[in-house]
């Protein structure tokens, strides 16, 4: 049997963090801490992994500065970002990092310089090649003492620039943990802390900078990182005037897991932007099938432009047990449900096609009404002509129209005649007496359809059956 190790997290005080604790495989990060205590202005999430990943390249015995290649194939991989337009704006990104100031406190004053002086598009790869300012050099070439080093694959994890900030601050105080037997607290002024977050300006009332800033922060570093802090508000008077950090490192703790089926979907869930920490608690305590159908779930959600945190939307659908696969119970009530509206589809379709026919029916039947009345008129006699005035006489309401002064007469009311002369040549026709009964009898014998009277539908009329079916 294959025995995979993995880890699940645990907050402590007080660990024993060394290097063999975090992921050996991923690149190191080594800043002075003066840089590290540096100014960065409005520099964001995007810009500031572009420069930990160049920082990742310099190696331990390099004596200057190289030309760095970063790919945008490996920062969107690295960072679990599902964004597909890093790579339409990486000019436009290393265009505004060329533009940032960097401040650095020195014993003398205070270096003002843009990170990088070079940088180079390669159309069509993907791939920017840069490189830092000179003046940069002492702070990240030959770094023997003061300075502060972390994986690269926790800063490019995190996605506010507060959090970014924060966990670079905690990282160049880490080592304070482990010569303590007591938490490590460091206290800071609000106005100090919010310039070293790259806060400044944004939030003056304390009470949004707590929670969109601190507990956000807070939180974000948990999930993603090897270091987290709780904070404590000092006040003078009523007012909050500094702030205190007490350091919580994360350690890991290994268990054994018996399915290399795990360790396949745990590497998933880190790929696609879930945390180490998250992706190993749900591997513990879900079925690999389920987290299998969450992940198929989620990619074809992104692929239609649904999602806009690939990792951050895996997560809310394990955390709130979201079911995305389907029972055979289930299906086959699904399969009911589409089969009762397709149904009610097709009827509403009959329904109205069968309301189109009738309304041609009834536009053929007067037509042949009319040439029926118009072959009539043609061998109209002398005799019809009797027979027609004695039909309007005897009918009120055509002889109070059409007679005057006992005569009948066509011209007092052309409309009313024709009607008249309508109703007296088709009074013992089959099918066009002035009945709904001889329109139905024309329409079975002539077109095949058996009409039924249906008040509730436009047309009056439903086509019960045709002939074929009639006689079939």
């Amino acid at each position: 049997m294959l025995f995979v190790a993995f880890t699940i997290f645990r907050l402590v005080y007080f660990p024993n963090m060394s290097e063999s604790n975090q992921d050996s495989t991923s690149p190191v990060v080594r800043k002075s801490n003066q840089l590290i205590n540096a100014r960065y202005g409005d520099i964001t999430p995007t810009e500031a992994k572009y420069l930990f990943m160049m920082v990742s390249q310099i190696s331990d015995d390099d004596e200057d500065y190289k030309t760095y290649e970063i790919s945008t194939k490996d920062l969107v991989e690295l960072s679990g970002s599902s964004s597909r337009d890093l790579f339409a704006r990486a000019e436009e990104i290393t265009d505004k990092i060329l533009t940032r100031i960097i401040n650095i406190p020195e014993k003398d004053g205070l270096v003002k310089v843009s990170p990088i002086s070079y940088a180079k598009h390669i159309k069509g790869k993907g791939i920017i090649r840069l490189r830092f300012d000179p003046v940069l050099k002492p702070y990240l070439i030959d770094l023997k003492d003061n300075y502060t080093s972390y994986k690269l694959q926790y800063a490019v994890k995190l996605r506010s620039i507060y959090s970014i900030r924060m966990y670079e601050i905690l990282k160049s105080h880490e080592w304070k943990i482990r010569k303590s037997k007591t938490p490590v607290k460091i206290k800071y002024e609000l106005e100090e802390l919010k310039e070293m977050l790259s806060s400044q300006g944004k939030y003056k009332s304390y009470n949004l900078f707590k929670t969109r800033i601190l507990e956000h922060v807070r939180k974000e570093l948990k999930e993603n990182c090897d270091i987290t802090f709780s904070f404590k508000e000092i006040k003078t008077g009523r007012k909050v005037t500094h702030i205190e950090l007490t350091l919580i490192a994360i350690k890991t703790v290994n268990v054994n897991v018996t399915s290399p089926e795990n360790a396949n979907i745990l590497d998933k869930l880190i790929h696609y932007g879930v945390s180490r920490r998250q992706a190993q608690e749900f591997v513990v305590v879900n079925d690999p099938a389920y987290l299998e159908e969450i992940i198929a779930y989620s990619l074809d959600q992104d692929s239609k432009g649904e999602v806009k945190n690939l990792g951050g939307y895996i997560v809310h659908l394990i955390k709130n047990k979201a079911q995305v696969g389907k029972s055979a119970h289930q299906k086959e009530k699904d399969n009911k449900e589409q089969k009762t509206k397709q149904e009610a589809i097709d009827a509403k379709e009959a329904k109205a096609r069968s309301e189109q026919i009738i309304e041609e029916l009834k536009a053929a039947y007067q037509d042949a009404k009319k040439k029926e009345i118009d072959h009539m008129v043609s061998n109209f006699s002398e005799d019809d002509n009797k027979n027609l005035e004695e039909f309007c006489r005897n009918n009120p309401f055509l002889s109070s129209r059409l007679f005057e002064d006992g005569n009948l007469m066509p011209d007092k009311d052309k409309s009313m005649y024709e009607t008249a002369l309508s109703m007296f040549l088709t009074q013992d026709h089959k099918h066009f007496k002035s009945d709904d009964d001889g329109f139905m009898r024309w329409v079975l014998d002539t077109k095949g359809h058996h009409l039924k009277k249906d008040h509730s539908r436009k047309s009056n009329y439903r086509i019960e059956a045709t002939q074929t079916e009639l006689f079939s």
